[in-house]
């Protein structure tokens, strides 16, 4: 063996038993419980940091394309806040430069680059079992060459229409700026009415509104072309068009308005079903004067400019309406702004629940579509929070567009569903996870409803249903393909736990052989940086669009039920067709056994009971599958396997056996892309007897959790009595 230089750390040197940092001491643990590892020393930095030095073999093979030895020595560093990964520094002089390493500070130590996913969904399955595990296996693929991936992503049309008006947030008695943008509309006039002044030069038009009162039927019944026809028109309005005339061209010379502007009039007139009922409608009418406001007051004989020592605005007697005969005015079509109740009828979602308010987490490909999609309805009031910029390869699936680029996303996606309807979404620049305490996050899920996970990150949907506090939880993502999208919703009380459900979805996978392919990856992910975590999947943005569309359509069912639902809706890839399979939900069970919870469910109980029945007098059992939550300490038990036809089964005993069981667990993994595994055994008692332990049971349960321990798990055991009692018993962690 060649001699090895190490390296000097610095730290003073602690007693094992007094390191604090909980990984620490799962991972002290789990290097003196394996065969092929030992603790050399443990250090403690000033700022709190505890590190492990370890001696590990590394397993090598003859093929060997880079100096990784037999033996290695390496430091774990564990941050006391647990705030990032544990960093792991190979201690060896020389130890080669290589893939998957990650730039420090200093060039020596090498550090190692362990993960390319997010710390927040690596924690959920951390053990200091698994880290050494890994650590041995980034070295043994290393010395291979094999660690380093190839890639490395209503208004109907008035006849004789001459232009339009858009009318963008006009209020009364508000200053209104008219703008000319250029005969944009199929070559005629296009005007803007806004209360913005947006700079520049304004369109020569005082803007004057009146308002009728209702009327059973519509009283502009043709086009007027004249002042005078609209006038006798609007007097069935009960408005008096010559008379309001007067006053306000009166009032504007007083004021010194510019009596050549042209007049535009914008006349609302209010439509009811019946005599003195509620208004249903409004007709809205723009019309625009070829005349300038000089001209209609001298036809009005309000002032005359034929004598010029009186000056005009000299009022000459009674007004006269004949001359209106004379001004032409031109009929713009009104065009209203972007209201939720015209979102609403434009999407067919009148009676829901459209202005729910809802707290989303993630605005990328899917959500950012998801999100719009409900916008331009006008469903939900929206605060939606995402920490992510706008990389160029996100253009190739996001709602925004190039201009975007390298902002927040979320300011992107809020200015975007704003400009479509005001106020639809309010945006934070926020991780759920590691913002969880962030006043505006708290305060905009107090705020809410309904709380949305579009982000596709299982440490996101768990952080969401940690804050929660008894709000419904929907969550909606795709599969790695891109031919799946999945549905998980609470029911509206909540009372359906919503990390129960995902594993329900897991299991639901399980057992229905079409969807046995639903975690299978098609193509290679792109890399977008130069950083190990810098990978985005290839999914094409169709099936985005695809998944969004029934995802949001989706979603407006979810808001008039109370009920909890699994649901994931498959596209063939080939005939293009969608089909929905829709898992059957069971009310999850919560049982707390010491510090840990234990979620189990009656489908759970009903097998188990069932294989009992079908081996009676004699004792059965299997193995428990289902996953963890070691963050929160929580046990999910989702299914189980049955006993292997090598078990011995007794009246009074029962000795499981291995034969297939090994081919299932790997079948179960792969469904489930390991969601569920192995977390322990069941077996079940005779009549006569209840779900307390035996001795064999406890000699079982001591030698389980001997097992489990080296790994950082619990040790997790079922027993099933007779009359459905049953009992779940959990051993201690580090």
């Amino acid at each position: 063996m060649k001699p090895q230089t190490l390296l000097t750390l610095a730290g003073d040197p602690m007693d094992p038993v007094s390191i604090t940092i909980t990984k620490a001491a799962a991972f002290y643990e789990a290097v003196d419980l394996s065969p092929f590892a030992e603790v050399s020393q443990v250090l403690k930095l000033a700022d709190g940091t505890e590190t492990v030095v370890v001696r590990a073999q590394v397993q090598l093979s003859s093929k060997r394309v880079c100096d990784i030895r037999g033996e290695e020595t390496f430091a774990v560093l564990f941050d006391p806040k647990d705030a990032f990964y544990p960093r792991v520094w190979m201690l060896r002089e020389d130890f080669p430069e290589l893939p998957h390493q990650l730039l420090e500070i200093q060039e020596k130590p090498r550090s190692l680059c362990l993960y390319n996913q997010d710390y927040n969904e690596v924690k959920l399955f951390w053990t200091g079992f698994l880290f050494l595990e890994r650590i041995r296996e980034w070295l043994r693929l290393s010395a291979l060459g094999e660690l380093h991936q190839s890639d490395q992503p209503l208004e109907p049309l008035m006849m004789g229409e001459d232009g339009v008006i858009y009318l963008e947030s006009v209020t009364a008695n508000q200053e209104v700026y008219l703008y000319d943008i250029g005969g944009q509309y199929r070559n005629r006039l296009s005007l803007v009415a806004t209360g913005h002044n947006r700079g520049g030069q304004q369109f020569p038009a005082s803007l004057e509104c009146l308002v009728g009162k209702p009327q059973l039927h519509g009283i502009i019944k043709r086009s007027p072309r004249d002042l005078r026809t609209l006038a006798e028109l609007l007097l069935a309005a009960g408005i008096d068009l010559a008379d309001f005339l007067k006053q306000k061209l009166t009032a504007h010379k007083t004021a010194g308005i510019n009596l050549n502007n042209r007049l535009l009039l914008m006349i609302d007139l209010p439509k009811i079903r019946e005599e003195n009922g509620e208004v249903v409608s409004i007709d809205h009418f723009v019309f625009l004067t070829a005349d300038s406001l000089a001209t209609i007051g001298k036809k009005l004989n309000l002032w005359d400019d034929l004598a010029p020592e009186l000056g005009m605005g000299y009022v000459m007697g009674a007004i006269s309406t004949e001359l209106l005969k004379t001004v032409e005015i031109g009929i713009l079509r009104p065009v209203l702004p972007f209201q939720p109740a015209l979102a609403h009828y434009m999407n067919s979602v009148e009676g829901l629940l459209v202005v729910t308010p809802c707290f989303a987490v993630g605005a990328g490909a899917l959500g950012s579509q998801f999100i719009m999609n409900l916008v331009r309805a006008g469903i939900g009031k929206w605060s939606v929070a995402d920490p992510d910029l706008l990389f160029p390869h996100n253009l190739a699936r996001h709602t925004l567009l190039g201009f975007d680029l390298m902002t927040s996303k979320v300011l992107g996606l809020a200015r975007q569903a704003n400009s479509i309807l005001k106020g639809s979404v309010t945006p934070l620049v926020k991780d759920v996870v590691n913002d969880q305490t962030d006043p505006a996050v708290l305060q905009a899920i107090a705020s809410s409803e309904l709380l949305v996970d579009l982000s596709a990150s299982t440490a996101a949907y768990r952080s969401l249903a940690g804050l929660a506090d008894g709000r419904r939880i929907a969550s909606f993502f795709l599969n790695p393909s891109g031919t799946d999208l999945v549905a998980i919703v609470q029911d509206k009380q909540a009372k359906y736990d919503a990390m129960a459900l995902e594993v329900q979805y897991l299991r639901f996978l399980l057992h229905t052989d079409p969807l046995h392919d639903h975690f299978k990856k098609e193509g290679e992910p792109i890399r977008y940086g130069a950083g190990c975590r810098d990978i985005s999947s290839t999914l094409p943005q169709d099936s985005i669009a695809l998944a969004a569309g029934i995802g949001s359509k989706y979603f407006k069912q979810v808001l008039t039920s109370d009920k909890p639902s699994i649901k994931v809706w498959r596209t063939d890839p080939d005939t293009l067709s969608v089909t929905a399979h829709q898992a059957e939900v069971q009310l999850p069970i919560a049982q707390t056994l010491g510090d840990w919870t234990v979620f189990y469910d009656d489908y759970l109980i009903d097998k188990i009971y069932e294989r009992r029945a079908g081996k009676l007098p004699n004792e059965t059992g299997g193995v428990l599958l289902g996953t963890y939550d070691m963050e929160r300490k929580i046990v999910f038990v989702a299914d189980i396997i049955g006993s292997p036809e090598d078990s011995y089964e007794y009246p009074t005993a029962y000795i499981r056996g291995i034969k297939n069981l090994g081919e299932e667990l790997r079948h179960v993994a792969q469904v489930t892309a390991g969601g569920l595994q192995y977390i322990g055994e069941w077996h079940s008692h005779p009549e006569g007897y209840g779900p307390g332990m035996s001795e064999d049971d406890l000699i079982l349960f001591a030698w389980l959790h001997e097992n489990m321990y080296q790994e950082g798990l619990p040790a997790l055991m079922a027993i099933a009595g007779e009359n459905r009692e049953s009992r779940f018993y959990i051993s201690k962690t580090v």
